[in-house]
């Protein structure tokens, strides 16, 4: 997909725009004029039907929140509240907290190759411990020093604070929408969806398939450092075509991240690796060492919590 599409590709897209419906931005039919909030600490709050889970928070938690767990399901802060309900913050420091954020910067990386490598194709770019990847379709490949220049371009996004806002398509415009872009494996994987309708989510430039929920701006997201890329099957069959995983790391602070690098670092040290970050090697996929062995896992956390316990010292001092 392409940051200015021109031509045929451009006025594709350009038609399919009125298929899709920002969420929360139309009542439906017998829609209460009023619900009732119960929020996590205890207190009750009316307000509007339709409003954005968002107005349900107040105080210092409604600037910290990076989403919403409504009836205990994550939600964006713009989804829109229809009937009574029970809502609680999502906070950076939370295990839901962190995949979301963990989530979001998957959508970030995309978003930095596909200005960088417009030729790339994107296809999906899940959370895992520690960290999240995204695959992609690249016939050159990724080198070393473009985790560089990607991991720059992530912050560069960061800095711009894009509005991240979801859409619902119906499934075939969503696969009209993709195939006008270029994007042949994202349609395919919404055309094999059971669902008639499907979210799409929008920052800046870039719209990417996803359920969500995500940061409401990518402004939010910065404690992020790329590691290295390995070789992926598209959908796990070696008969299909080689795709490139570009793996991160994505802790809520600059602090709690620096901690986790160094523990990884340390080791891939022990193990016989000394890596120059970013790109530890451009063929092993550093992250799946955590799967296989749990020291590094305990270190990654033990790392956390440190890292929490020293903000926790400073915000008391």
């Amino acid at each position: 997909m392409d940051r200015n599409p021109s031509g045929s590709s451009r006025n594709a897209a350009e038609r399919l725009l009125p298929a899709f419906r920002t969420v929360g931005r139309s009542k439906g039919k017998g829609m209460t004029t009023e619900i009732t909030v119960s929020l996590s600490g205890g207190g009750v709050r009316t307000i509007p039907a339709g409003s954005p889970a968002r107005d349900a928070l107040s105080g210092k938690v409604a600037g910290l929140a990076l989403g919403v767990m409504v009836d205990g399901q994550p939600r964006d802060l713009a989804t829109a509240l229809v009937a009574d309900c029970s809502v609680a913050p999502i906070l950076a420091d939370s295990a839901e907290g962190l995949d979301l954020l963990r989530h979001s910067s998957a959508h970030l990386l995309a978003h930095a190759v596909k200005r960088l490598f417009p030729e790339a194709q994107v296809t999906i770019g899940p959370v895992i411990e520690n960290g999240f990847f995204y695959d992609f379709q690249f016939d050159r490949g990724f080198r070393p020093e473009d985790l560089e220049r990607i991991e720059a371009e992530m912050a560069k996004i960061v800095a711009e604070d894009h509005e991240v806002r979801r859409e619902d398509w119906t499934r075939d415009d969503a696969v009209a929408l993709f195939l006008s872009m270029g994007e042949k494996f994202k349609a395919e994987i919404i055309r094999d969806l059971p669902d008639a309708t499907v979210g799409l989510y929008r920052q800046g430039d870039f719209v990417d398939l996803c359920r969500g929920p995500h940061v409401p701006k990518t402004g939010r997201l910065g404690a992020f450092k790329l590691l290295n890329v390995a070789g992926a099957y598209w959908r796990g069959d070696e008969h299909n075509p080689m795709l490139q995983r570009v793996y991160g790391l994505l802790f809520p602070t600059p602090e709690e991240l620096a901690a986790a690098r160094d523990a990884l670092t340390a080791w891939l040290a022990r193990e016989g690796d000394t890596p120059d970050w970013p790109g530890i090697d451009v063929f092993t996929p550093a992250l799946d060492y955590t799967a296989r062995h749990p020291s590094i896992r305990l270190a990654f956390e033990a790392a956390a919590e440190a890292a929490f316990a020293a903000r926790a010292e400073t915000a008391d001092a």
